[in-house]
């Protein structure tokens, strides 16, 4: 018998308050026939617990709406509620009410109101998530969760309103939980909506809708991030409401229409205005797309023990940034600001599901490829990043210390990048009418100075980073490599990842971040090589693989040199010689089997380590170029 749970859509016309026209419509400025101008609310109605609820609004004429706000009784709360679509889950049953408020293009507030009945019934066959707003040419992802209990046939995604999208699909795989898109251009606030229908092999089955608000956000083609194929989130907003800097980081740091570096004399670094910065300050020159990013990251500063060193780092940028829609990290001299993936300061599932998850844009550059690396951290034994067990499906929490695992080594790799270009002792002679784009086209870099005097060598692990990294196209030479060639150009050179062949700045940068981890944290690095068989194949059985190599004597004169120009303060012999020797992991062991060497496997039996795919070198950081700023 075949059953379904299908959740009831509702949509709503409500009627503003405020001033009105002498007839009693609401006008738009020229149009004096016009009707009023009132809130198109839709979205679910009648749901079961355990269930994804959306609910989008939109202003009757699609012309833009300000200071949205959302009220929503009950325990599960949405976590973008000023935005004009929230999705949350429905946690228990009985009624949620809902209210919304917003203010038309011509200043009339308006609000509507409605509620959500939730039944106790079994869990749905099939949940969406995550209903919410996008800009136009936005990138979108959306989830359909199944019922663990039961075997997946198939899953449809189908296209149910709104200007057509072309749906891309993991690749991979044959049954699709995931789907991305580019959102369409559009011309007034627009609804899209999308049904996900899920055949179980039991003859069961399930559908769930999702709706996506694309807002007709001002987008320059040429201005910097759409330039690069980035279009920012409207949702961003200063972290502190009160932030002296709120304006300049608003307007100069995350739009889609930027052209311009501001100077520092509107937003200069943070370590020009202080030597010793405290969590406040870094909290005011902080952008989210949601608040509990902003949250997280404060208490990451304030409980970490990397925090002192990230605070003091953060002296050479101007803003960090946390958004959904920053996949993945990067740092960019053309702001001065770091901006941070959400998806490492997550804790909650319902925080996890407000996370655009479209794969990383080069992770097939490198398919053609006979080899594939892969890089881990490990502590006290146990996998510390990637971290195994935080399964979606299973709707996994992070505790604060996965968290910190989580962020620290990526804040320090991308603050190494803001020292190399702003090394401490510029900022006392940057000019207020510089700009950090200005500076850093018209300035040497550490790192300059890094492949100088102490370059890497290997011709051909250079040349293979510019198409595991940058996309060129791979000759027949290099496709003919093998993982034993990469195994020894790498060992007898003194890189600590393949990444850091990419450019000397990431050489820089993986250099700073390994010694650090190692050195604050007391976690482990590792770097595997492999052949393509044996990723395939899902055994991963070592090539060769060394832990610690930022250890290496050859390596550590690299290293010195990298940390004293970054944090001088750091007694860098003492450290050195304090530091766990290098160690070669077991040629032809199963990579998962080598994080405890021991003889007791019993470790890695566990689940957890199961559902940790690791396939390839995990990578984590957008390259943009320098843009060329308007007159």
């Amino acid at each position: 018998m075949r059953w379904s749970i299908l959740t009831t859509v509702f949509i709503l016309s409500a009627c503003g308050g405020g001033g009105s026209s002498p007839n009693g419509e609401n006008k738009e400025p020229g149009t004096p026939d016009s009707a009023p101008v009132t809130l198109n609310v839709t979205g679910d109605s009648n749901v079961v617990v355990g269930d994804s609820v959306g609910l989008t609004v939109i202003a009757s004429d699609g012309s833009p709406l300000t200071q949205v706000s959302w009220t929503v009784s009950g325990n599960a709360q949405p976590l973008a509620p000023h935005s004009q679509a929230i999705g949350f889950t429905a946690s228990e049953n009985g009624v949620i009410t809902w209210q919304v408020n917003a203010r038309s293009g011509d200043g009339k507030s308006l609000t509507a109101d409605g509620q959500i009945e939730v039944a106790q019934a079994p869990a749905p066959a099939a949940i969406t998530r995550l209903t919410h707003e996008v800009v136009e040419f936005g990138k979108v992802s959306l989830r359909v969760d199944t019922l663990a209990d039961k075997t997946v046939e198939n899953i449809a995604w189908e296209q149910t309103s709104g200007p057509f999208v072309a749906l891309k699909y993991s690749q991979g795989h044959s049954i699709y939980n995931d789907v991305f898109f580019q959102a369409p251009s559009v011309l007034k606030d627009t609804l899209l909506s999308f049904d996900a229908q899920v055949s179980y092999e039991d003859g069961t089955s399930g559908t769930d809708t999702v709706w996506v608000v694309v807002n007709d956000t001002p987008v320059d083609a040429d201005a910097f991030f759409p330039g690069s194929d980035l279009y920012p989130t409207s949702l961003i907003h200063a972290y502190n409401p009160q932030s002296p800097w709120k304006q300049a980081l608003e307007d100069c740091i995350y739009t889609a229409t930027v052209a311009r570096s501001c100077e520092f004399n509107r937003l200069p670094l943070l370590g020009q205005q202080t030597d010793a910065p405290t969590t406040s300050d870094i909290m005011d020159r902080v952008l989210v797309s949601h608040d509990w990013m902003g949250e997280a990251f404060e208490q990451f500063l304030n409980s970490s023990q990397a925090g002192p060193d990230i605070i003091n780092l953060l002296r050479a940028t101007t803003a960090v940034v946390i958004s959904y829609d920053i996949r993945p990290s990067f740092y960019w001299s053309a702001t001065g600001a770091i901006y941070l993936d959400a998806g490492n300061v997550w804790l909650l599932p319902a925080q996890r599901d407000t996370l655009n998850t479209e794969p990383d844009y080069r992770s097939g550059f490198d398919d053609e490829l006979a080899y594939r690396t892969s890089w881990r951290y490990i502590k006290e034994g146990e996998y510390y990043y990637p971290q195994p067990g935080l399964s979606r499906a299973k709707r996994a929490t992070r505790s604060e210390e996965q968290l910190e695992a989580s962020l620290t080594w990526l804040l320090y790799h991308e603050l190494a990048h803001a020292n190399d270009v702003f090394p401490m002792a510029s900022w006392s002679t940057l000019r207020g009418s510089d700009s950090p784009l200005r500076y850093a086209n018209n300035h040497a870099m550490t790192s300059d100075t890094l492949a100088r005097d102490y370059p890497l060598i290997s011709e051909q692990l250079l040349a293979l980073a510019q198409v595991s990294y940058g996309g060129a196209q791979s000759t027949q030479s290099q496709r003919n490599y093998t993982a034993q060639d990469i195994a020894t150009w790498f060992e007898q050179d003194n890189a600590v990842s393949m990444y850091g062949y990419y450019t000397y700045r990431e050489d820089f940068a993986t250099l700073f971040e390994r010694f650090m981890m190692l050195y604050r944290l007391g976690a482990d690095a590792d770097i595997g090589i492999f052949t393509e068989e044996t990723v395939e194949n899902g055994e991963l059985l070592i090539t060769w693989a060394q832990r610690n190599r930022i250890s290496e004597q050859s390596v550590q004169p690299r290293a010195a040199f990298v940390v004293e120009s970054v944090l001088p303060a750091i007694d860098t012999g003492q450290a050195q010689s304090d530091m766990p020797p290098p160690l070669m992991l077991p040629e032809s062991e199963s990579w998962r089997d080598t994080v405890v060497l021991s003889t007791s496997k019993e470790y890695h039996k566990k689940q957890a380590l199961k559902e940790l795919r690791v396939t390839k070198e995990p990578v984590f950081e957008r390259w943009l170029p320098l843009p060329v700023e308007k007159d």
